[in-house]
């Protein structure tokens, strides 16, 4: 029962935070209704794309684009645990949200993301 990927998904949605899981290729396959709220782009918006395009615009503390290893995920996965990239998101609409550390860990991603198929 614990293992039933049903279980993990709907824990998952119940919870407050923005989330969203990526595959090995960095396309979003899991985008929880809390992270629709905090980047105004609903799942079906989010789904498919790619980290790499950085279609969220992370931007770091001097306001500037980050890209390739600057993004936390990125970051996460070339060190195999948790990033300690500072970022802000832009929201759909332009306005920076967000601005957190962002939590990526690779191994943990993997196995949620396997969830979802």
């Amino acid at each position: 029962m614990i293992d039933d990927p049903e279980i993990h998904r709907t824990v998952l949605q119940r919870l407050s935070a923005g989330v969203y899981f990526v595959d090995r290729e960095l396309r979003i396959v899991f985008w929880k209704h809390g992270a629709e709220e905090i980047t105004g782009y609903l799942s079906q918006q989010a789904l498919g794309h790619q980290m790499t395009e950085n279609f969220l615009e992370h931007v770091g503390s001097e306001n500037r684009r980050l890209e390739g290893d600057d993004l936390p995920l990125n970051a996460a996965l070339r060190h195999g645990r948790e990033s300690d990239v500072r970022a802000t998101m832009r929201h759909k609409e332009g306005y920076p949200v967000a601005k957190e550390r962002i939590p990526s860990i690779p191994p943990i991603a993997e196995f949620l993301s396997s969830c979802n198929t």
